[in-house]
């Protein structure tokens, strides 16, 4: 946050929708989105403020300064009444994606341009093309802010506690729920990568798609390697898509019904691979550190397959 080095008392801070200054009797509210708003506190009424101009008395005019000065000095007011975000501060590349959006939430996410964007935050094409080089990179940033929040559900406490279906299934549900505000605009945005003749945009979505699932992965510590690690991914990718297309069509609440869905899919996963690779001991030790496989997971892969029970018993026999 700026200081301001004025003779004057200036109560300056922060809220959920940008700074707020407070000087004399004038509250003023900056938010990128919806620009500047001031309010009178105390006896000063807003059709008060509205004569502000007229009002020469010493404390108006002082206060009419200093409101102008404080606010130009920290984010400056364009001809709209916008703010105008200076180019290349960190909150920049944000603003200009919740911005697009915002936009998008009134209309659709074809109806978005960046000029309008631009317009909106007080700012130039110029300005959005350092941080963005076309429309599709917002779109790119947008599930770049989901990856993130996935990746911060990783370093919650006991999470690596947790058995390795669990943590996949709170991953991918994170990385949805960092989506679920703009679900709407969300999938506008798939469908514009998906219509007919766009090869060079969706050329791209693929290497994104393999980056999350990659980041899935890290996050929750999978370390298979060779065949098994290309088996895992592919599986992975395509739970993962299939999840992300459910869930774009759900209604229930807190998408539960997305929860069950990838839930299923994970298990069969599961089942599948220690049916090929057996339990890995790690994994056997989570539930019963005693034994080097558990009754559960015993349970769990002969409901899924019969061959698996079979192969199960027979080990067992030969071993007494």
């Amino acid at each position: 946050m700026c200081a301001l080095s004025l003779n004057h008392p200036v109560v300056a801070g922060f809220n959920a929708a940008g700074p707020v200054f407070t000087v004399g009797y004038v509250h003023a509210q900056i938010s990128p989105i919806s620009g500047l708003s001031v309010q009178w506190s105390g006896r000063r009424s807003k059709e008060r403020y509205d004569k502000l101009d007229d009002d020469h008395s010493p404390k108006m005019k002082w206060s009419r300064v200093i409101v102008k000065m404080a606010l130009h000095d920290v984010m400056p007011i364009n001809a709209k009444g916008g703010i105008k975000m200076k180019a290349g501060t960190l909150d920049l590349r944000e603003a200009i994606m919740d911005s697009a959006i915002a936009i998008a939430e009134r209309s659709n996410w074809e109806a978005v341009r960046l000029f309008d964007v631009a317009a909106e935050l007080g700012i130039t094409l110029d300005d959005i093309r350092e941080n963005f080089r076309e429309k599709e990179d917002v779109v790119d940033a947008w599930f770049d802010r989901a990856d993130s929040h996935m990746l911060k559900t990783a370093e919650t406490a006991g999470f690596l506690l947790l058995p390795p279906r669990e943590r996949l299934q709170r991953l991918i549900m994170a990385w949805l729920d960092a989506l679920a505000v703009h679900r709407k605009v969300t999938r506008q945005m798939i469908g514009a990568k998906l219509e007919p003749g766009h090869l060079h945009i969706q050329i791209p979505a693929i290497m994104r798609v393999s980056r999350t699932v990659q980041w899935v992965r890290e996050a929750a510590q999978r370390d298979a390697v060779f065949l098994r690690r290309a088996l895992e991914e592919t599986a992975l990718t395509t739970i993962y898509l299939a999840t992300f297309a459910y869930w774009m069509q759900d209604g229930s609440e807190n998408s539960q019904n997305t929860h069950d869905f990838l839930a299923h899919k994970l298990k069969y996963a599961e089942s599948l691979d220690h049916m090929v690779y057996g339990v890995p001991r790690n994994e056997s030790e989570i539930h019963s550190p005693a034994e080097p496989q558990s009754t559960s997971e015993i349970t769990v892969i002969s409901e899924s397959s019969p061959l698996v029970t079979s192969v199960t018993l027979e080990k067992h026999v030969k071993s007494v």
